[in-house]
């Protein structure tokens, strides 16, 4: 009888034990993905003309800038620059990712350490084309992968003070050489009408 009740209370304690554990565990992982999974955002809007934008990253977050590329007519965007500077003499290395509405464009990483950059440069035929673009901002163990929804970030740093600076370029779109034909013959016409009205 004895045996009996020392394997009961020996398998009590054991499942007692085991709940416990997986109290304590689910409760780490909850924590772990609430503060991994924590994000702000922040809509610029239209940023044609540049911006440079400030902001405070918090610990473990990844933080989005949301902002429009818009060309006014005659115009397009042929260049773009973007860098992200953290605070000199602070431990934040910034990692970042640029989203377009299909998936992830371009990461990059600044050296370790306050006070580097993480910049992308766009010119040519890789310009992003007009519309609008999310920036991704985060320390430096920072996974953007195609899916905006999925980055996280589990970087501890000790100020997470950062500034933002987008730079489009604009041209002026060429006009086609049949069209530059076409002015100069109009050109040509006008004089030669006018010439003629005065004679």
């Amino acid at each position: 009888m004895s045996h009996i009740l020392s394997l009961k209370l020996i398998s009590v304690h054991w499942n007692l034990n085991m709940k416990f554990k997986s109290f304590l565990l689910a409760g780490a992982l909850a924590v772990v993905s609430a503060t991994a999974s924590s994000a702000a955002t922040y809509k610029y809007g239209d940023v044609t003309d540049g911006v440079t934008i400030s902001n405070k990253l918090r610990k473990q977050s990844v933080d989005f800038i949301e902002f429009s590329l818009v060309a006014p007519d005659g115009f397009f965007v042929s260049a773009l620059n973007i860098s992200v500077t953290s605070k000199p003499g602070k431990n934040l290395s910034e990692v970042i990712g640029l989203y377009s509405s299909s998936g992830l464009m371009a990461t990059a990483a600044a050296k370790r350490g306050g006070g580097n950059t993480a910049t992308l440069s766009f010119s040519g035929a890789n310009t992003p084309a007009e519309g609008t673009y999310t920036l991704g901002i985060a320390g430096w163990k920072a996974f953007f992968p195609d899916d905006m929804e999925d980055a996280y970030s589990t970087a501890f740093f000790g100020n997470g003070k950062y500034t933002v600076q987008i730079d489009p370029t604009l041209s002026a779109v060429p006009l086609p050489a049949g069209g530059l034909l076409l002015l100069t013959g109009l050109g040509a016409l006008a004089f030669g009408r006018r010439k003629t009205r005065k004679a």
